[in-house]
């Protein structure tokens, strides 16, 4: 970080807003794959209030979950003033560089109050894999499964989004799911279907079929955990030799 004393720190405004995008996507992340309103997790009482002392609001449990929230839109807000910022630079120097700093800091006391409390909630968290399941098939996310089969078999894939979509549409009018459609109804839409197709509708074969790296199947997302969990190795190390304590 001594380098951004040298020409105002113009060396490193990308390195900085890569930090800013970064951890604003972090905190989005964290935050939105806990979000209770979906109840695919459950966390203990304890870990998720915590009681304020705000003269204002004294008496009060706060929920800590909604309080890491709020936090986002301060490092959401850095990151854009920083490359409004930059946007509007003239072609020469400019005094508004000098206000590159500052989001950054903020966002890095920011994360040190924040990721603590975070922790201390997934701590206790259990994922509710049955309701996972349940939730995976919803709102025809395996329609695409459908459009794979059919272009597997040597159909254009404008073709097959054609009968995926009417396959879809069909569905909504019935208010049924993508299999529960008898073997009639799937000719009914296009004489390129038939009860082989069911073979695919299901959340597993889905992921089956998912091989490539960074893919969301089965295999090469514990590829990716194997590399993350590297890598965190790696950084731990770095970080117990260069981060000074403050």
């Amino acid at each position: 970080m001594e380098d951004l004393a040298v020409n105002g720190g113009w060396r490193l405004r990308p390195a900085l807003l890569g930090l800013l995008g970064a951890f604003a996507g972090l905190l989005a992340h964290l935050i939105l794959g806990n979000d209770t309103r979906f109840d695919l997790t459950a966390f203990e009482a304890s870990a998720l209030a915590f009681v304020t002392v705000a003269p204002a609001l004294v008496g009060f449990t706060l929920d800590r979950a909604r309080w890491l929230w709020s936090l986002i839109f301060a490092l959401i807000g850095g990151l854009v003033a920083v490359l409004t910022m930059l946007k509007g630079l003239p072609l020469t120097y400019d005094r508004d560089m000098q206000e590159d700093k500052e989001p950054v800091f903020d966002a890095v006391d920011t994360l040190e109050l924040l990721l603590p409390a975070l922790a201390g909630m997934i701590g206790t968290m259990t994922v509710r894999e049955d309701r996972l399941a349940a939730a995976a098939p919803r709102g025809f996310t395996l329609a695409t499964e459908v459009a794979d089969w059919l272009v597997r078999r040597g159909v254009p894939f404008r073709d097959a989004h054609e009968v995926t979509g009417k396959l879809v549409s069909l569905c909504v009018t019935r208010g049924c799911a993508l299999d529960e459609l008898s073997d009639d109804d799937l000719r009914q839409v296009s004489p390129l279907l038939g009860p082989e197709v069911r073979t695919v509708l299901s959340v597993e074969s889905a992921l089956a079929s998912r091989t490539t790296p960074g893919s969301t199947g089965p295999g090469p997302v514990a590829d990716q955990l194997a590399s993350v969990q590297d890598k965190l190795e790696g950084w731990r190390e770095w970080a117990a030799q260069r981060v000074v304590p403050r």
